[in-house]
């Protein structure tokens, strides 16, 4: 393990050095361990070791996971460690506070730092684990296991705190002709594409799912039922223009798509049953089109 300090100079402050025993520190150790998620582990190391060396927010980040969790308020005085364990990175800890770090605050923050090390590797291995075990591992979408779960949440929050949530459902039109003509690996290449493209249509705050062979939902907070259908006919519209090229053969695709918004008292079952059905109107009455739930 390695600790590699930044702090900016500036004027001497005091650490609460009488903290540092052995006992303090294994409860600071059972503490973190007991923590899986990342957000968690760290609200619960800034409520420990606030009150040690004074910081006004902490900061962890990890760019292979695009994870960027802050506790606090950032103050313009930092103290930064890039975390290294077998030489491999874990990240980079910022501390910050509204007056300068002192070398002993360095020195105090770096073996506070050296205690959540290796609670921070447990809890990343186990969210990989958690995420590899919701996503559809042909798509990288999420899978219906996970909408399941997702769904019931955002009914429950939606209906709780109000705001709008939608749903989209789409699905390949005649996907199963792709199959036949083109076999099944030009049919996995097809759907690949569409859930590319489709990520790119949508917010980073709205979540995907693959449903089934060829149907995919999307959950979107805070969006109206109008919203939802001028984004899902946008959707259609970027999808009837495309091309897919797979294996030296292009593919024609199009999409339907159905549209709902919860209504009062509505738990996610009915939710999910209503966009369905707002699906089914759009293929029997024509495919390539979109249909939004009364």
């Amino acid at each position: 393990m390695s600790l590699s300090p930044r702090p900016r100079p500036g004027r001497t402050g005091v650490a609460r050095r009488d903290a540092f025993d052995k006992g303090w520190l294994l409860h600071l150790s059972q503490r973190l361990q007991t923590k899986l998620q990342v957000e968690e582990l760290i609200e619960v190391y800034a409520t420990e070791c606030a009150p040690v060396v004074p910081f006004d927010s902490v900061a962890f980040q990890y760019t292979d996971r695009e994870v960027s969790i802050e506790h606090g308020t950032r103050q313009p005085h930092s103290c930064a460690y890039t975390l290294l364990l077998s030489d491999h990175s874990l990240g980079v800890m910022t501390y910050t506070r509204a007056r300068p770090f002192s070398e002993s605050d360095a020195a105090s923050l770096e073996l506070l730092t050296s205690q959540i090390v290796y609670p921070l590797r447990n809890a990343l291995l186990y969210e990989r684990a958690v995420v590899a075990a919701s996503r559809d591992p042909l798509t990288g979408a999420n899978n219906r296991a996970n909408l399941e779960s997702t769904l019931e949440r955002e009914v429950s929050l939606a209906q709780r705190h109000g705001g709008d949530l939608s749903l989209i459902m789409f699905d390949l039109d005649h996907f199963k002709q792709v199959n036949d003509r083109h076999g099944h690996s030009t049919g996995d290449c097809v759907l690949q594409t569409f859930t590319a493209r489709l990520s790119q249509c949508i917010r980073s705050s709205d979540v995907l799912f693959r449903y089934g062979g060829e149907e995919f939902v999307v959950v979107l907070r805070n969006t109206d039922l109008r919203g939802a259908a001028l984004l899902a006919e946008r959707i259609r519209q970027v999808v009837e223009s495309m091309r897919v090229e797979c294996s030296g053969k292009t593919v024609p695709l199009t999409v339907s798509a159905g549209v709902a918004t919860l209504s009062a008292g509505e738990d996610a079952a009915r939710f999910l049953q209503r966009t369905d059905r707002a699906l089914y109107h759009s293929k029997t009455g024509g495919r390539n089109r979109v249909t939004a739930a009364a």
